[in-house]
């Protein structure tokens, strides 16, 4: 004897088996198929869905990355394999890559590249003006790549990627790791000059810096590992700098008191001809060393005029950074700016198609004149659901960098007006940012927390009335509104039990006729498809649409909706959101012109704190927060770089008095470094922050 499994065949091969599936026998005796009742098509599973390229219709395939994953390594992979796939596309079918994040890190690390390179070749100029001959330049020189290739394999050891980040600080190391060389050679060659052999030189001359150096190096290493302390994303991106740092400096040290009085001894030659370009430099630093020491010795007999001095140099600092622009990032030409269109709640997918369409046609007549390379448009917008219709999403390519001027805030504000002309609809053009969230996620994200959602409506009102005043700030809204409709189905439970309705009947009935169930599967060319039971599109567009729909009673009689229900329409809220297990209500925000977060968050506090009450709670989201987490931190790790970098120098010098003197010097660099953000109008940013600590 056999088991043998019982299966039966549906015979449903195609989409004409489920056209004459038999339903039921007529009173004729005919049998009722389901084509006599119902449409049978094979089509999407969604239609409420728009994407286009260029104002045509696309198919749009979008592929992501793993967190842990290489941007680079995996565009190149995908692009292999698009052109194997690209072999096998039937006739007429056309694949390309219309949207490549990795454009602009690729143009982005090429120019830290090239940076890198101008760094080099200046570093080596300025070695050669000072010491004067080619074999005093090669010494130095040769620290830049021993220690740049030993950080690389730290680097990789610590399994760090070359971003923008871990390139900066091999940039900003090139100046650092070559400066202990020179000190280790510049002493060796006074020496040789004076009259000793090279090799008496090197010995003698590397014992009497080699301290220097090393307190240097300690002093340097305790300024850039308090950075890892940061929390977030700019926390990691800050531990990758400050350790890049730390290897390069720590190596750079060590070839200092090891390769370069090693190579002194052996090659270090002492020229008294020069270059006539050389002597004439070295006149002039001359005159400038004797101005320098004649204005020393002046100032050394003027004690209360430098504290005065010291003291307007710490109140000039003080002022300086109170009243800088401060952001968490500054903006960035990312060869690419989205538009964010929202419609009303409740608008359906014809009318938020139409408004993205007219609003494409805006950029589409530019489309090749100079400035847009490609137009791409998607409703529903990217991040929302299929249900979200009355969103849209244009991702507007920028020409190459090289084909065009960089396209500034003050272009986008261009766009922003042409967009405000739009009605029924909202649309704001956005710039992306590395390390901002979503494409959507507004740069303001002002949480207000209260007791109850009735309090909230009423604050947020409150504070929005004096929002749209200030013409800083566009696209005000929040997420705490009444106003998406909906129509309310007010089951008369008695008249169902009587009548032998339920109310699962009922359920499962609208959910059927006005959503849609999937009832089965069935198998096409080996892929499997949902079978979707709904009623007909013209059938469920009206309200009155409800008075024809009938539900099964127990006894198997038809009972019209109706007569067990009442219909009526009524707005309900968005959403009803919590924010650390309070009730919450976020109000959100873009920038306009030299607006910065810091402004306009610092606006924000000081307008709840006037026009709400004391048991009022804020608190922020997005970038906000992010901003607000970074810039506590920021002054708490600069105020560990200098603590730690006092108690090295004070271990070293065995003396407590004796590094404050060089601790003095920090508020005159702060203040060099706030000037030079004024001259060129940036702002207190995550890199200017970086520049500082260095």
């Amino acid at each position: 004897r056999m088991d043998l499994t019982l299966k039966v065949d549906k015979s449903y091969k195609n989409v004409e088996d489920f056209r004459n599936l038999p339903l039921k026998k007529a009173r004729d005796g005919s049998l009722v198929r389901l084509k006599d009742v119902a449409k049978v098509e094979f089509g999407p599973l969604n239609t409420r869905t728009m994407f286009k390229g260029n104002g045509n219709p696309v198919v749009g395939i979008g592929i992501y990355q793993q967190s842990n994953a290489n941007t680079i390594s995996v565009a190149d992979g995908v692009k292999k394999k698009l052109i194997e796939v690209k072999k096998n596309l039937p006739e007429g079918a056309q694949l390309d890559v219309a949207f490549d994040r990795s454009n602009y890190i690729r143009v982005a690390v090429n120019e830290v590249y090239v940076t890198l390179f101008i760094s080099v070749a200046l570093v080596v100029g300025v070695i050669y003006l000072f010491l004067g001959n080619l074999s005093s330049v090669i010494i130095p020189t040769l620290a830049i790549p021993v220690s740049l290739i030993s950080t690389f394999l730290l680097i990789y050891a610590a399994n760090f990627s070359l971003n923008l980040f871990t390139l900066m600080a091999l940039v900003i190391a090139i100046g650092l790791v070559v400066d202990d060389a020179i000190v280790m050679l510049e002493n060796i060659y006074r020496r040789v000059e004076a009259g000793e052999t090279p090799l008496i030189a090197s010995y003698k001359g590397a014992s009497q810096v080699s301290f220097a150096i090393i307190a240097t190096t300690v002093v340097l290493v305790a300024v850039f590992v308090p950075l890892i302390f940061v929390k977030g994303i700019v926390g990691k991106l800050f531990t990758e700098l400050a350790l890049t740092l730390t290897f390069s400096i720590i190596i750079s040290a060590f070839v200092a008191l090891t390769l370069s009085p090693m190579l002194a001894s052996k090659y270090l030659v002492v020229t008294h001809s020069k270059p006539a370009f050389l002597k004439k430099f070295d006149s002039y630093l001359e005159k400038f060393s004797n101005f320098y020491f004649e204005t020393l010795l002046l100032l050394l007999y003027k004690k209360k005029e430098i504290i005065i001095f010291l003291i307007s140099v710490l109140i000039a600092v003080v002022v300086l950074f109170k009243i800088t622009p401060k952001e968490l990032i500054p903006p960035e030409d990312r060869g690419v700016f989205y538009v964010v269109i929202q419609a009303p709640d409740g608008s359906g997918f014809d009318y938020t198609k139409e408004k993205t369409e007219n609003i494409e046609k805006v950029f589409l007549e530019d489309l090749g004149k100079g400035t847009y390379k490609e137009i791409l448009a998607r409703v529903p917008g990217f991040q929302s659901g299929i249900d979200q219709v009355n969103t849209g999403f244009l991702v507007v390519l920028l020409e190459d960098w090289a084909k065009r001027k960089k396209f500034s805030g003050q272009d986008l504000g261009g766009v922003f007006q042409k967009l405000n002309s739009f009605p029924g609809v909202k649309a704001f053009p956005i710039m992306p940012q590395g390390l901002r969230g979503g494409a959507g996620d507004k740069p303001i994200q002002f949480v207000i927390k209260g007791n109850t959602y009735e309090e909230l409506i009423k604050w947020k009102e409150i504070l929005k009335a004096e929002i749209v005043k200030n013409k800083n700030l566009v696209n005000v809204d929040d997420d705490l509104d009444l106003t998406r409709p909906q129509l309310k189905i007010k089951i008369n439970a008695d008249k169902a039990a009587d009548l032998g309705v339920s109310v699962e009947s009922i359920s499962k009935t609208i959910e059927t006729m006005f959503g849609s169930k999937e009832v089965t599967k069935y198998t096409k060319e080996g892929r499997e498809y949902a079978v979707m039971l709904q009623a007909d599109i013209k059938n469920r567009q009206e309200p009155s649409n409800l008075n024809k729909v009938v539900v099964r009673s127990n006894s198997g009689k038809l009972v019209p909706l109706s007569s067990v229900a009442t219909f009526y329409e009524e707005s309900t809220f968005t959403s009803l959101n919590r924010y650390n297990r309070q009730r919450s209500v976020t109000i959100s925000a873009r920038l306009v012109g030299n607006y910065t977060i810091s402004e306009a968050l610092g606006y924000l506090e000081n307008l709840s704190k006037e026009k709400l009450p004391p048991y009022a709670r804020i608190d922020y989201k997005g970038e906000s927060l992010e901003y607000k987490n970074t810039s506590s931190d920021i002054y708490f790790i600069f105020l560990l770089a200098l603590f730690t970098a006092y108690l090295s120098l004070a271990a070293q010098f065995e003396n407590w008095k004796h590094p404050l003197t060089i601790m003095l010097t920090v508020p005159l660099a702060i203040l060099g470094g706030i000037i030079g953000l004024w001259v060129i109008g940036s702002s207190l940013n995550i890199y200017s922050q970086i520049a500082l600590i260095v």
